[in-house]
């Protein structure tokens, strides 16, 4: 999935680049890109003394991320944090996520499914569709059990023709 952004020099202008390589994922509104950045970098670019974070993956494009400030109280005095809302990435298994309510999923339908209802199970897990990102779809790789489709006809029956006709 591209996700479409404005370009670096309209956002940031002049800029010094330091590099650092490490693994990140998006907690909150930066959830835009996949959450499994394998071989990502992260550019700090320094513009007027704000700074700016670069998300780069040769899957996805480039995404400012910027320092967030959050307010709040502690004891009745204000109090604000300002950061980068990043946080490491990790991935789980399908059969780890299985009964999981996840607040953002990213997936591949393809070879790597190797069960039957494993892509159902992963895309389940996610709260709504803007919340899910597939990022390889192959629709030759959506497997179904039998016994699940053969629950699903006896359910239409019993949907078409009443309770009376249960065996």
């Amino acid at each position: 999935m591209k996700i479409p952004i404005r370009s670096e020099q309209e956002l940031l202008g002049e800029f010094e680049t330091y590099k650092d390589r490490f693994q990140v994922m998006f907690p909150t509104r930066y959830n835009q890109v996949t959450e499994s950045l394998n071989k990502s970098y992260i550019e700090q670019r320094n513009c007027l003394s704000e700074s700016y974070k670069i998300i780069d993956d040769q899957n996805v494009n480039k995404v400012i991320v910027q320092k967030e400030t959050v307010y709040f109280n502690i004891d009745g005095k204000h109090a604000s944090r300002k950061q980068f809302l990043l946080q490491n990435a990790f991935a789980l298994t399908a059969h780890k996520v299985q009964g999981l309510t996840l607040p953002h999923v990213t997936t591949s339908v393809d070879e790597s499914l190797f069960a039957k209802g494993q892509a159902y199970i992963v895309m389940s897990c996610a709260t709504s569709w803007q919340n899910l990102y597939i990022i390889n779809f192959n629709y030759n790789y959506l497997k179904s059990p039998r016994a699940t489709l053969n629950e699903y006809k006896r359910l239409n029956v019993i949907h078409a023709k009443g309770f009376q006709n249960l065996q």
